[in-house]
């Protein structure tokens, strides 16, 4: 859901928004541990842990799911292009900042 609470996905890998549940019935938004968002973040989840995030969107909700979800994607660096070695590399040990690898905005999302 956006902010304003109307649900939301993209379809056919398109990065154009549909905001209705006929024009899109597996609806992507978030879900799981990184609130993972966007048909290509489902689809590309789905490929690395061999699951159909795709026709199976509520799968991101399991445990085991999101948390290999977040993992992946931390050290990958796929939500906000950080991974966890930026923050964490032998003596750099930086908690503060190394939410920027899910939530990047501070500004946005607070301090």
């Amino acid at each position: 859901m956006n902010s304003k609470g109307v649900k939301y996905c993209f379809k056919n890998d398109s990065r154009k928004a549909v905001y209705t549940a006929e024009e899109c019935p597996n609806l992507f938004y978030g879900r799981g541990y990184v609130q993972l968002t966007r048909y290509d973040n489902y689809l590309r989840a789905g490929s690395e842990l061999g699951v159909d995030l795709v026709k199976n969107p509520e799968l991101a909700l399991q445990p085991e799911i999101a948390a290999k979800i977040m993992r992946l994607g931390m050290v990958g660096g796929w939500f906000m292009g950080r991974k966890l070695a930026h923050y964490f590399s032998g003596s750099l040990k930086d908690f503060v900042n190394a939410r920027a690898i899910i939530n990047g905005d501070v500004k946005k999302n607070g301090q």
